[in-house]
């Protein structure tokens, strides 16, 4: 894990802990996807949007189901 990034993760984890109802399997890592990407017009990432992938790389946009009470969400331009 990048030095930098070990207090972040730690709060996460800590949030997870406090405010889920149900919490992660020990050994378990989080998953972390966009729930929402700019505004509620657009949900999903637009991976040709500079940011998400070297330019020119190809990408894979997943899409799954979690119920409300395994989610914990968090504004990525306020975590970083």
């Amino acid at each position: 894990m990048e030095e930098h990034f070990r207090f972040a993760y730690k709060w996460m984890k800590d949030q997870m802990l406090q405010r889920l109802r149900k919490p992660p399997r020990a050994g378990c890592l989080p998953m972390w996807a966009w729930f929402q990407w700019h505004g509620c017009n657009k949900r999903r990432p637009d991976l040709r949007f500079s940011g998400h992938l070297p330019r020119g790389e190809a990408g894979v946009l997943i899409e799954f189901h979690a119920e409300e009470s395994e989610v914990l969400l968090s504004d990525f331009e306020l975590w970083h």
